[in-house]
């Protein structure tokens, strides 16, 4: 391909030979023999400035959400059992107890702090822990009961208190039924009512549906409890 001076663009000689000057201007010229190129090896350009890349806001990472709402569960479960042997510290086991949920929130920001928090994540964080809590306790429960009953044989007042109460609400449902001309039924008599609510099935199902509420109450509250606290960090970031 022939070259061409820089300053009259006159055509200038092959390269091979020994001109170098410009045949037309005598300008001087500068050029480079292809014999004498030297291909260098190609260098790979990095793909990083060799920094960390900064962290990406993504999902809740589960594992350690319900690690910790099991840390904060087995807390208020510990809490709960103090409270049998000191009846005085129920106030600080509750106040732990219903505000886990904004615990374990806490404890994963500080992990975490990169994951934005909303009412929503909150939420869900709420229904872990308040499973969790409700699950430990309901352990605790059973395993003290059955201590206290069979154990220390201490469940006379417990039993007292559960008589009680069934008979307040049978006597209650009898007046109603009386009042309202039902009781002169024979498959609602009076007799058959008391024997009905005495029955060991009828004490088992109360004590189930008594803990089923307390389980909704608890969960739906951790729920609760978790929005707030998803909305108020959210704020402070």
């Amino acid at each position: 391909m022939p070259s061409f001076c820089h300053r009259c663009h006159g055509e200038l000689p092959p390269v091979t030979s020994d001109a170098t000057f410009c045949p037309h201007c005598g300008a001087p010229q500068l050029r480079v023999i292809e014999e004498n190129v030297v291909a260098l090896p190609a260098t790979p350009i990095p793909s990083t400035t060799g920094a960390a890349p900064p962290p990406s806001p993504g999902g809740l990472h589960w594992n350690t959400i319900v690690a910790l709402a099991a840390i904060v569960a087995g807390v208020a479960t510990v809490m709960m059992a103090i409270v049998f042997l000191l009846p005085g510290a129920f106030p600080i086991a509750w106040l732990w107890t219903v505000s886990g949920a904004v615990i374990v929130l806490g404890l994963y920001q500080r992990r975490h702090p990169e994951t934005p928090l909303n009412a929503g994540l909150g939420a869900r964080v709420g229904i872990v822990y308040g499973l969790l809590a409700i699950s430990s306790l309901a352990i605790l429960t059973a395993v003290s009961g059955v201590v206290a009953r069979y154990g220390l044989h201490h469940m006379g007042p417990v039993d007292t208190w559960l008589t009680s109460t069934m008979h307040q609400a049978m006597e209650q449902q009898l007046q109603q039924l009386q009042s309202s001309g039902k009781a002169s039924d024979p498959a609602l008599s009076p007799d058959q009512m008391r024997a009905f609510f005495y029955s060991p099935e009828v004490r088992a199902g109360l004590s189930l549906a008594m803990l089923s509420v307390s389980a909704l109450f608890l969960v739906g509250f951790s729920a609760l409890g978790g929005a707030i606290g998803g909305i108020l960090r959210t704020r402070r970031r």
